[in-house]
């Protein structure tokens, strides 16, 4: 009983300092900049970005193609991997359709990447 009561206090006292440091990261968020002079001493310079919508789209479809692409190779080898280890690969493989969906989502992340710009303009001609 003796040890316990340390140990709750510096639980408590950890917890009552991340709840005061959250508190004052979310809600206090001017004093820290005042107290720190983070807004002295900058120019404020304007950044004008001029980009066709689609190089913006065309950007968007190879990012979510890459990460389809990347998502879905370790578990498409995975399961390959369970299928040729298998010993009874005459027998129907009841995880037959996961390979298959995992090879489509592959495929279908490596057309977006490298189909991007078709794609951004058939969006653009919809619009």
């Amino acid at each position: 009983m003796i040890d316990l009561l340390p140990i709750v206090a510096l639980n408590l006292v950890l917890f009552l300092s991340y709840f005061l440091i959250v508190r004052l990261c979310f809600y206090k968020t001017n004093w820290i900049v005042d107290k720190l002079k983070l807004d002295k001493g900058f120019k404020t310079e304007n950044i004008e970005l001029n980009f066709e919508s689609s190089k913006i789209i065309s950007i968007a479809i190879i990012v979510i193609g890459g990460l389809l692409f990347i998502d879905n190779i370790p578990v498409l080898f995975r399961e390959i991997m369970i299928f040729s280890q298998d010993k009874n690969l005459f027998k129907d493989y009841p995880k037959s359709g996961w390979i298959i969906f995992s090879f489509s989502k592959v495929i279908i992340g490596y057309l977006l990447m490298t189909n991007s710009f078709r794609i951004a303009k058939l969006i653009e001609k919809q619009k």
